[in-house]
């Protein structure tokens, strides 16, 4: 009998965070992206963007579906250019950390004499993730 309230009390404990969890509101996630083409000199910045629905990883806290949002930026760049790009994405949980990791980007451009282009967000925006793309 106490095995078997043990095991009630624990599935208890475990509904109620899951549905904490769920009850907790999402906090926005600033984000930009970044293009480089070895054969260039120019380095391709997009504006920096609230992600909808976006959602961070508990232990590390890294943005879950990162790889999917580097690629929407890869696949505008190559229909743009034709070019083959490589391309990361700065994350942040809010807008002025995302900012500071920004400006830190355009000085680290500029000491390595690269010209840096900014897109707008009128010219690339990213697009949510589907649910069951964004787990991990």
């Amino acid at each position: 009998m106490s095995l078997l309230r043990t095991l009630v009390a624990a599935l208890v404990c475990t509904a109620a965070v899951i549905t904490a969890d769920a009850k907790r509101p999402a906090k926005p996630i600033y984000a930009f992206g970044y293009a480089n083409c070895l054969g260039d000199s120019t380095v391709y910045v997009s504006a920096i963007q609230p992600l909808e629905g976006a959602r961070l990883t508990r232990k590390k806290s890294m943005l879950i579906g990162r790889e999917q949002y580097a690629q929407q930026m890869e696949q505008y760049m190559r229909t743009t250019d034709g070019k083959p790009y490589t391309c990361a994405i700065f994350f942040a949980k809010s807008r002025k950390k995302a900012e500071k990791q920004f400006l830190s980007l355009r000085r680290q451009c500029a000491r390595q004499k690269e010209k840096m282009v900014e897109m707008s967000a009128s010219t690339f925006a990213f697009t949510a993730l589907a649910t069951e793309t964004a787990e991990p």
